[in-house]
């Protein structure tokens, strides 16, 4: 990406500035620590991810004017050597990655992308927008039981339709109860869940097209999240084209037809026949492969760019903590999905708490070992028991005899919440140190905390 690399550290600093107020952490303590504590990435990453995100874009708007005079028209040529992908080490040596090669791996990722110029949006007539020939029912339908009720005094051409998503690949699956008919359709691996049930409904209501049907219709799917789609009337360009494929078709039929188009979200494995059994066809199996056929969304993408990110961001990690915070990585082995004082828990009540057991966690904090090592104090011996030369975390915890009291308290504590208590901070694993963490806070006055933090 061509930048000023100056003007880039500098936005850097002021990250670490900011990273170092959200975490309370002291001046000392690492930068890649607090990035992983507070699950905030380099802004390095977030760069790659923007400039994903918009060569992306790009390509989906099929912009050719603006793509050409980004990137020359022959980089975006099929190669049999895809370029290679970003490394963690690249960016530990200050490697910046340009855009051309950014937007040839995107490039590579998205061969079977929907290209829409301009977006689906406006090549939509107005009239399909505005008018809504379908009915969202909003029956609470749990088991087979209440269905036959609701069918009782109706009669409804019903049709089925669901979505799978798995390792062994994207399907999508419809069920006609009236012809006995089963059809599951496989589709790129890229596609989201979202797009797989849409893909579903569109292929039932083609077949409804093709048929000749006397009765208003009714397709249920276990789909809220796109009876949603259907329902709202946002109109956003990055909305999923099929959704303006569905509306458009339902329209084309309630004016050949004059029926009413009805869907009906019911709940997946609750015993409802038909949709057991086109969940059974949409995970076994299919009758025909649609891979490259159905174009996929370029918001599908953007979870593989999420994840890609995800696999850079952890080999940044552990590079990164074999050089800066070492005691940091053995308490966590990888950075979280999210950070442990987001979870809920009655203890995590203050800023003053979180603090104090980030310090701990990054082990730069108040105690007689990382004083004397800033050269802030002359000696690391425990002026408590005067028995320890070098009075850090695993005494004061463990060992410390001034604080007998408090660690029975601990202790016991700990038995409360779980099976075994470690007999010291290193043989103890992430989660387990944590706890000792945790309940050390509670239990202990505040002076046996003025050793560990003066001011948060």
């Amino acid at each position: 990406m061509n930048c000023n690399v100056t003007l880039l550290k500098k936005l850097d600093i002021i990250q670490n500035k900011a990273l170092r107020i959200i975490t309370g952490a002291m001046c000392s303590t690492p930068i890649n620590a607090m990035q992983c504590e507070s699950c905030i990435p380099p802004l390095i990453l977030r760069r790659i991810q923007l400039a994903s995100n918009f060569c992306l874009k790009l390509i989906a708007s099929d912009n050719k004017s603006v793509m050409d005079r980004i990137l020359p028209p022959q980089s975006f040529q099929i190669s049999s050597t895809p370029p290679p992908k970003i490394s963690g080490s690249e960016l530990i040596s200050g490697h910046t990655p340009e855009l051309l090669r950014i937007a040839m791996n995107i490039y590579e990722l998205s061969i079977n992308i929907y290209q829409a110029k301009p977006w689906p949006l406006y090549k939509t007539n107005f009239v399909i927008l505005v008018n809504k020939p379908y009915n969202i029912l909003r029956d609470k339908i749990n088991n087979q039981m209440e269905l036959n009720q609701l069918m009782e005094n109706k009669s409804y051409y019903k049709l089925y339709t669901d979505g799978s998503k798995s390792e062994n690949g994207v399907t999508s699956a419809f069920y006609d109860p009236q012809l006995q008919m089963v059809k599951s359709h496989k589709i790129d691996n890229n596609s989201s869940i979202f797009t797989a049930e849409s893909y579903a409904m569109l292929l039932a209501l083609q077949h409804i097209k093709n048929i000749c049907i006397s009765s208003d219709i009714l397709i249920l799917t276990d789909s809220k999240s796109l009876l949603m789609a259907l329902d709202n009337n946002s109109q956003r360009y990055n909305i999923n084209y099929i959704i303006y494929n569905i509306r458009k078709i339902v329209y084309e039929i309630s004016q050949l037809t004059g029926k009413i188009i009805n869907f009906l979200w019911v709940p997946s494995h609750c015993g409802i026949t038909g949709n057991e059994i086109v969940d059974c066809a949409a995970r076994n199996g299919f009758d025909a492969d649609h891979s490259s056929l159905m174009k996929i969304p370029h918001t599908d993408y953007q979870a593989a760019i999420t994840h890609d990110l995800k696999r850079l961001w952890h080999e940044y990690w552990n590079i990164a903590s074999t050089q800066k915070g070492k005691w940091y990585a053995t308490i966590q082995g990888s950075p979280p999905a999210k950070p442990w004082y987001t979870y809920k828990n009655e203890n995590i009540d203050n800023r003053k708490f979180i603090a104090i057991l980030n310090r701990l966690r990054f082990g730069h904090c108040h105690i007689p070992t990382h004083l004397n090592r800033l050269n802030l104090i002359p000696s690391a011996a425990c002026s408590h028991c005067n028995e320890e030369p070098a009075a850090d975390l695993e005494h004061l915890f463990m060992k410390c005899r001034k604080f007998g009291l408090q660690r029975l308290v601990m202790v016991s504590d700990l038995q409360a919440a779980s099976d075994s208590v470690p007999q010291s901070l290193h043989s103890s694993g992430s989660s387990k140190r944590l706890q000792i963490f945790q309940s050390s806070l509670h239990i202990c006055s505040d002076d046996y905390w003025n050793i560990v933090t003066r001011r948060v």
